[in-house]
């Protein structure tokens, strides 16, 4: 009695007080609902031990309940059909991926993006002058946008181009709805430089190359650049916290679709590759201050970028239109190939070592051409610029190994730490269970029984316990330190492809077969003295409220674990919210302001 008396005060001690903290309540809360179908949260995990679950809530959930649940607190509003639309789209997308060789799979693709576009058109006549649906809905029809130049791709390549290239040019007609939505975008956001960029890359693809240019030395004119992505997370995430999900899943549930990935190809493959084309075409038509103007603006569109964006990728996409823009005078050259050709360094610490990746900056022939037609100090200027980017990338990359490191799979080890602390939890369910009813059935049976010592009793509880070490985070903590990729790839591809009631009843069953290879021995050293049955279940009646004992404490680690883990992701979240860069801005202002340009002597 009194081992059955402690191990259930226990169990209700530890349960208690993860039910006191507020981020361990919500752990056990959507533990809890997974064995519950009328629980709140049980839509967010549908099927929590289908295979490869360590991963964002995907087309299995319940799209309609989670609609119900944020249009009964904000209705009719704006914030609410872009996330609802967003997330029955980026549904419809992952179940698109598991066919995505077949036909099947292409036409609930083609499904999808239909959906997003009506979704995102509903949401502009909800508001008209938001800029944040407006840049989501023009990304949205980016996809049936683009263009192929043969004269720019000739000069991209050094004057070739294959034989069966087929030039693909945009129209009037199909570039109609882009315009007026970019221009709204400039009425609404005046400094932005982005909506003037993408009208420049708009009239490239029709071969309006004078308006081209113009727009593209209107937008780096501005002071600003800003696609709203973190806007349009931070909108998502506020639509579902306020429908009373948790922020960790609530950020899952906000599409990973970003803005900046359907523009930045098009604005460095595109845009800054013709503008640069129209500044040689201008360089041999003797138009030499155009050239000038048109390679400089480039660079200019490109360190805007580079010193504005909110984004790692959004920098590195701003360095590279800035070398697009500098190479007829400055580029990046690996230092042996550059020793082959002759080239003369940019510098003197360019000419003794590789200071960047391997390579350095090395002189183009058109430099002469520049210093003649814009002067020395804009070449300096163009040098101190690239430097900056060269060393900016360096110093980025060391700033997100790091990051790397720390904040690898924080996400997914949050789901997956959450799934095992779900079994755990179904398999107490069951040991408490059986505990009491042994202690309700087999009470005066146990009492004939021989009684074990505590070494043995803990031997036999340990056992059947140690399987719950693959699935917990304990095999983080106690086996693989900081590494997941093993415990992931078990976790989301061996044992979770088995039914939930085999993974459930596995701990009992160990737990019973232990118990039946002790009583055996127990039989064969008592000679008879007791019967088979008082054996068994004296022994089990022994062993099972410890192994419950040692089981919730188990749990409480992992619990524990858990919400620390979700509430490191909420945390990145919030930090990509605010703004990607700005943690990195605040380590290194001196990447962030216009470069001191050495002016040779």
């Amino acid at each position: 009695m009194r081992t059955y008396g402690w191990s259930l005060l226990v169990v209700v001690i530890v349960i208690a007080g993860l039910l006191v903290a507020p981020a361990t309540r919500e752990v056990v809360r959507i533990e809890a609902s997974a064995f519950c179908p009328f629980a709140r949260f049980h839509n967010l995990y549908p099927h929590w031990s289908a295979r490869d679950r360590c991963q964002p809530p995907g087309p299995d959930l319940n799209i309609d309940q989670l609609s119900a649940q944020a249009r009964a607190k904000r209705p009719e509003d704006w914030k609410t059909a872009l996330a609802i639309g967003l997330l029955a789209w980026r549904a419809k997308r992952d179940a698109a991926m598991r066919y995505y060789d077949t036909p099947r799979g292409g036409a609930l693709y083609a499904q999808a993006e239909e959906q997003r576009l009506a979704c995102l058109e509903e949401v502009v006549e909800l508001a008209p002058d938001e800029p944040i649906a407006l840049i989501t809905l023009l990304g949205a029809h980016m996809p049936w946008l683009s263009w192929s130049r043969q004269d720019v791709r000739s000069h991209r390549h050094g004057g070739e181009s294959p034989s069966d290239f087929t030039e693909e040019l945009l129209t009037a007609e199909n570039t109609k709805f882009a315009r007026e939505t970019l221009e709204r975008l400039k009425r609404i956001d005046p400094d932005n430089a982005f909506p003037e960029a993408l009208l420049a890359w708009l009239d490239f693809g029709e071969k309006r190359d004078t308006e081209a240019l113009a727009h593209l030395k209107a937008a780096v004119a501005k002071p600003k650049w800003d696609l709203y992505e973190g806007a349009l997370a931070r909108t998502q995430i506020q639509v579902w916290t306020d429908a009373g999900i948790p922020e960790f899943e609530a950020s899952w549930l906000s599409a990973t679709w970003e803005p900046w990935a359907a523009f930045s190809a098009r604005l460095r493959n595109d845009l800054a590759y013709a503008a640069a084309f129209k500044a040689e075409e201008a360089k041999k038509a003797g138009r030499d201050q155009e050239a000038v103007e048109d390679w400089m603006a480039v660079i200019k569109l490109g360190r805007l970028i580079r010193h504005k964006g909110h984004t790692f990728i959004e920098i590195l996409v701003g360095i590279g239109i800035e070398e697009i823009g500098a190479r007829p005078m400055y580029s990046w050259v690996l230092m042996e190939p550059a020793a082959e050709h002759g080239l003369k360094p940019a510098s003197e610490l360019a000419g003794k070592e590789g200071r960047y990746r391997g390579g350095d900056i090395f002189e183009r022939e058109p430099l002469d051409y520049f210093l003649k037609h814009a002067g020395a100090g804009a070449a300096a200027d163009v040098l101190a610029g690239l430097e900056q980017g060269q060393e900016l990338r360096l110093e980025m990359r060391e700033y997100l190994d790091k990051a790397y490191e720390k904040e690898h799979h924080i996400d997914r080890r949050a789901i997956g730490t959450l799934i095992g602390g779900t079994i755990i939890l179904g398999q107490m369910m069951l040991l408490l269970a059986l505990t009491i009813l042994l202690w309700m059935v087999v009470r005066d049976r146990a009492r004939s029984a021989t009684r074990l010592r505590r070494f043995w009793v803990i031997i036999l509880a340990l056992i059947p316990l140690a399987l719950t070490l693959p699935y917990s985070s304990l095999y983080l903590i106690c086996v693989r330190g900081p590494s997941d990729e093993h415990w992931l790839t078990f976790l989301s591809k061996n044992l979770m492809q088995f039914h939930p009631a085999m993974v459930l009843a596995t701990l009992p069953v160990i737990l019973i077969l232990c118990t039946l290879f002790a009583g055996v021995w127990i039989k064969r050293k008592s000679r008879g003295r007791h019967s088979w049955r008082a054996i068994f279940a004296g022994v089990l009646r022994q062993v099972a409220p410890v192994c419950l004992v040692l089981l919730t404490l188990c749990y409480a680690l992992n619990t524990i674990q858990a919400a620390r883990l979700r509430a490191k992701a909420v945390s990145i979240t919030n930090r990509y919210i605010a703004g990607e860069m700005t943690e990195f801005r605040s380590q290194h202002p001196q990447f962030f302001t216009t470069p001191v340009p050495v002016e040779p002597e």
